[in-house]
């Protein structure tokens, strides 16, 4: 799984986003929306596969768009997608050390 949105309330509505989706910037652009509302996550892989397929760049005006992280730049924006990884990633492995 590359990244969800789960609508508070309505888990049943739960929506899993494809690869080929993902390469939708308006589709991106929506996941990041509902990332600002807590409705909408993105996995490690899925912040991987977003930089492979946008760049930094991109992903940064898209953002600006949405207005899901206050940066200011895109130094800052990395650093954000940055930490946002490494909770990703830690949040995928259990306290066995087992990665779901």
């Amino acid at each position: 799984m590359l990244a969800y949105y789960m609508p508070y309330g309505n888990e049943e509505n739960t929506i899993e986003y494809t690869k080929e989706q993902l390469q939708d910037p308006s589709l991106v652009k929506e996941l990041f929306d509902y990332c600002h509302i807590y409705e909408g996550y993105i996995t490690y892989e899925g912040w991987l596969y977003l930089i492979e397929i946008f760049g930094y760049d991109f992903l940064f005006e898209m953002n600006q768009e949405s207005g899901w992280f206050d940066c200011k730049d895109l130094e800052s924006y990395i650093s954000q997608v940055n930490y946002e990884m490494n909770l990703a990633r830690m949040t995928s492995i259990d306290e066995c050390g087992n990665i779901w």
